[in-house]
């Protein structure tokens, strides 16, 4: 399981939830890994458990919405690891739970700047290398939120995600006759902190849509777990597949297909 020994992966929002659990299963694979969020004591321990593994690591502290503070850590990600070859874009924030009229304009915006211009900057730092390479994996992680009508009471969030698609979508017609391939992925309810905050807000912010929503996916135990979908993002990884959007929950068996059929 070492087809991915000698290429370097790049996972934004590396310190917990779906990006830890794509670190490790990308690093199974034999990946070394840059591992990047703000928190850093989550990513040294993170970091840990992908060295155990057998694979290089290294930590970068740094917010995804500073262009010029990613610019320099993909700068030495390529001096330390070498050119990445993989980005999974992970890092992302749920932001304001609240009606319309009462949400402040400046946590809307921040939550576009992370989500998508963040996202953005991180692949505006890594394709030119990708392209000097004629080979790039890109993973954007996306949500259902991101389909009409999204979800009530968090409107920035719905926004992203619906933008972060077009992105990944548009960068792929572009990119993938250069060799790097985009894909934007949709991982269902995944038991991380972000869904438990919003399963945790209360009716009066959330509305009774919403709370009810993140209350049946904990009642009906219908959340995935963070490694789970790890392994799903480094089946794609693995793929052939970009320029759509990979629904999870829809493609599953295609994934796990991948992955089998790597493992023989």
């Amino acid at each position: 399981m070492h087809i991915l020994q000698g290429r370097v992966a790049l996972v934004t929002g590396a310190g917990r939830g779906i990006g830890r659990g794509a670190a490790l299963q990308l690093a199974r694979w034999g990946a070394d890994l840059a591992l990047l969020a703000r928190s850093t004591d989550q990513l040294e321990a993170v970091s840990a458990e992908v060295r155990a593994i057998g694979v290089q690591a290294i930590t970068l502290s740094v917010d995804v919405a500073d262009a010029a503070a990613v610019s320099a850590a993909v700068a030495r990600v390529e001096a330390e690891l070498g050119g990445v070859d993989i980005l999974v874009n992970n890092a992302g924030m749920v932001g304001p739970i609240d009606a319309f009229e009462r949400v402040a304009a400046a946590d809307w915006a921040r939550v576009l700047q992370v989500n998508v211009l963040g996202a953005y900057f991180v692949m505006r730092a890594v394709v030119p290398g990708m392209i000097e390479r004629g080979y790039g994996r890109i993973l954007n992680l996306s949500s259902g939120a991101a389909d009409p009508p999204g979800i009530p009471r968090l409107q920035a969030y719905s926004t992203s995600k619906a933008a972060l698609d077009a992105l990944s979508l548009s960068s792929d017609s572009e990119l993938a006759e250069r060799g790097v391939q985009v894909l934007a992925i949709r991982p269902g309810v995944v038991d991380t902190e972000m869904v438990r905050g919003v399963a945790a807000t209360p009716i009066e912010q959330s509305g009774d849509t919403t709370y009810q929503l993140f209350q049946s996916v904990y009642q009906n135990d219908v959340v995935t777990e963070p490694e789970a979908v790890g392994a799903m993002i480094a089946a794609a990884a693995l793929s052939e597949l970009h320029g759509q959007v990979v629904d999870v929950r829809q493609m599953g068996d295609q994934l796990q297909a991948i992955l089998a059929k790597h493992k023989t």
